[in-house]
């Protein structure tokens, strides 16, 4: 697939991502998905989640200090991005995408790892108090 056409934040991109974790194609989690990706705030490249998972393709870069991952190309993002979704610890939000479910959705992200409150390790204001709610 060709990175032209598609930004890491479009629907399609989106799309691409719900159709890898055998989830609907809707507009509601379109919009939830949209809506993380502008809570997460991500410039990565090809990484609107903001993901540390490497793609294992040649040109990946870390974002920050952290681990965050510039992919080298869409599908590289697309394929990370849906490993990181299927490693076992984001089984909740995948099952709130299968069930077209935004507020579940939301609930599940601030309860897991990638959310900043999880573990200790932030506030977990991230998702809490951020426009994600509202867009849903």
């Amino acid at each position: 697939m060709s990175d032209r056409g598609h930004t890491k934040n479009s629907p399609e991109f989106y799309a691409q991502i719900l159709r890898g974790i055998g989830a609907p194609v809707t507009q509601k989690n379109l919009r939830v998905l949209d809506a993380w990706q502008r809570a997460e705030g991500s410039t990565s490249s090809w990484n609107p989640f903001n993901s540390t998972q490497s793609s294992h393709v040649a040109g990946e870069t870390n974002y920050n200090s952290v681990g965050v991952k510039n992919y080298p190309s869409e599908m590289a993002g697309v394929n990370a991005t849906i490993a990181t979704l299927k490693n076992g610890y984001y089984n909740p939000m995948i099952a709130a995408l299968k069930n077209d479910n935004p507020e579940a959705f939301i609930a599940a992200v601030v309860a897991s790892p990638w959310d900043g409150g999880y573990g200790g390790r932030g506030s977990g204001k991230t998702y809490k108090n951020s426009s994600i709610n509202q867009s849903v």
